[in-house]
């Protein structure tokens, strides 16, 4: 092929990726809420099925990593949470997290909620039905309200 043109529309490409990013991460942050819990943890949220445009680059995962990244202070222990009407999008930093056990406990705790997802330490997504959204997020914040600060990255 041709590697000078194929380089030029991948810098474009990438160009226009950080200016959608910056863009749609800008406008979001007017809408995200931020709560320090007693535990000392700094909450973060936002409705990005409500604060972000639907099918379009960024998708949620990378939206909330975007406006976790910002929003994080060092020594801070820090949760962002992006939900939107059927699901959540979790990003955390100096909190000891199992994505995959919170999942399963929620899953056991609310058997009508359809819930499925995971992730690891620092990254997770939790699937749900719409209509059980409230009960989900509830349930999810006061997970998140008796955990322990400490230190994942």
């Amino acid at each position: 092929g041709r590697p000078e043109r194929h380089r030029k529309v991948l810098e474009t490409l990438a160009n226009d990726a950080k200016v959608a990013i910056e863009k749609s991460v800008e406008a979001c942050m007017h809408h995200v809420k931020t709560t320090k819990l007693p535990n000392g943890i700094v909450l973060n949220v936002i409705d990005v099925g409500i604060f972000s445009h639907k099918f379009t680059f960024p998708p949620p995962g990378k939206l909330v990593g975007e406006i976790h990244d910002r929003l994080c202070k060092e020594g801070e222990p820090t949760i962002t949470i992006g939900y939107g009407s059927d699901f959540a999008v979790m990003r955390s930093r100096g909190v000891e997290m199992n994505f995959p056990l919170l999942v399963r406990e929620l899953q056991q705790e609310l058997k009508e909620g359809g819930i499925s997802g995971g992730g690891h330490l620092v990254v997770g997504s939790i699937k749900f039905f719409e209509g059980m959204r409230k009960e989900v997020l509830k349930a999810l914040a006061e997970k998140i309200g008796k955990m322990e600060g400490g230190e994942n990255g």
